[in-house]
């Protein structure tokens, strides 16, 4: 049987590979062996005229392929491509009917440590040739050498202009944040009234526990976060909330309420870095 691989996923392979030249791709695959024929697979060419919609990358960190990470910038970018990733023992989903876009237990025999599985979707955009959103492999536009230090904020403003200042809808909502390079300070403020927030720190520690945020009236003892959250219960529209983030976070999870009065679609809250 004639088989290919989605267009996209080749598209994955060679950015990381012209980011990391020197990887292990030990672990790397695409079309399945006889276990995988014998069962229903992504890594089988079962969409349109014989096409792979899956690939597994190697894990190797010390050559600059940490799969946390990218997994991480993967469910970070919400590429409509995506259907769903495996790694370090955890699943992401972005089917609807699959808790979307959350990393949940996964049950499968092998717990992927060793690399990490992308499955596309099986429709046309599997052979959308664009290039994927992982931030840590662009290269470092200073050119190295003793060429001037980095101005991370006006390339954190170029990768992600939408998202220099996120808005905060009025409720009670969460929301998974990447620390951008060189940022020091997080601030949250609001237009009018008050408002509350709570900042969970991860870093790159706890691949076993990845996504799994506890309640933040709960106790949840696997979590394995980079410090202590940071609470605010009183933000005031002419005090906003600067918070300097901690060593080693490379994320984190905000959970806010904010219920203004009057006409609450008049109003949003802000989130922001400084450099």
């Amino acid at each position: 049987m004639t088989w290919r691989v989605a267009k996209s996923l080749l598209t994955l392979r060679d950015q990381i590979d012209a980011a990391v030249p020197n990887r292990s791709k030990a672990s790397d695959g695409t079309i399945g062996d006889a276990n995988h024929r014998n069962r229903n697979s992504d890594h089988n060419p079962w969409y349109g005229p014989g096409i792979v919609t899956a690939i597994d990358i190697t894990h190797d960190p010390a050559n600059g392929v940490d799969i946390d990470r990218l997994t991480d910038e993967l469910a970070a970018s919400r590429d409509p491509r995506i259907k769903y990733i495996i790694a370090n023992g955890l699943i992401l989903d972005s089917r609807p009917q699959y808790n979307p876009w959350r990393w949940v237990k996964y049950n499968g025999p092998n717990p992927h440590t060793r690399h990490f599985h992308l499955s596309v979707m099986p429709n046309p955009s599997c052979d959308d040739p664009r290039p994927w959103n992982l931030p840590s492999l662009k290269p470092n536009p200073s050119g190295g050498g003793s060429s001037p230090a980095t101005d991370y904020e006006k390339l954190y403003r170029e990768q992600n202009p939408e998202v220099v200042q996120m808005d905060l809808i009025v409720g009670r909502h969460s929301r998974y944040v990447q620390v951008p390079k060189g940022a020091k300070r997080v601030c949250i403020a609001c237009p009018r009234d008050k408002m509350s927030a709570r900042i969970q720190w991860h870093g790159s520690g706890y691949p076993s526990t990845k996504g799994q945020f506890p309640d933040p009236d709960l106790n949840n003892r696997d979590a394995k976060f980079v410090a202590k959250d940071s609470v605010h219960m009183d933000i005031h529209a002419m005090r906003p909330w600067y918070v300097n983030i901690p060593k080693g976070a490379r994320g984190f999870r905000v959970n806010w309420t904010y219920t203004p009065r009057g006409d609450r679609d008049s109003y949003v809250a802000y989130l922001g870095f400084e450099f």
